[in-house]
């Protein structure tokens, strides 16, 4: 039960880390579109133990939802390109309540195909929990617009 509750909280948890970091344009105009609108996002454990993450649905906009709204702190970063997100974030975990029950942090990279209007690359998270339980795992992370 320790898992499923574990990956429930980080399935919410990167619902947030994403949207809120794939919307922004590189200074430099680059050679990728922003991504826009609804993606779902397909996730493998390629390593670790915190357990597989369900499917989820990324709404991305231009300028994304605030920081604010989702918790998380950190950076990301567009590449001058504008195809490649860098995330390093940390993001709290959330229980079905809404309650605080530990903290992720969220490293890697996610490139935009505008060849087929995807999102993919990989994400590693290492996630603590208030009561001490520990878990790292490294995701490929595949989005396809909807």
């Amino acid at each position: 039960m320790r898992v499923m509750t574990i990956a429930s909280a980080i399935g919410w948890a990167a619902i947030a880390l994403s949207t809120s970091g794939c919307g922004e344009e590189s200074e430099s105009g680059g050679t990728c579109e922003p991504p826009e609108g609804a993606y779902l996002a397909q996730w493998t454990e390629r390593d670790g133990d915190c357990g597989p993450l369900p499917d989820s649905v990324w709404v991305l906009g231009q300028d994304g939802p605030s920081s604010d709204s989702s918790g998380c702190s950190g950076a990301r970063s567009v590449s001058e390109d504008g195809c490649t997100v860098t995330v390093d974030m940390e993001c709290p975990l959330t229980d079905d309540l809404g309650r605080v029950i530990g903290a992720a942090t969220y490293t890697g990279e996610l490139e935009r195909d505008d060849g087929d209007g995807k999102l993919g690359g990989l994400l590693s998270i290492s996630a603590t929990l208030n009561d001490g339980y520990q878990c790292f795992s490294t995701y490929t992370v595949r989005a396809t617009k909807r």
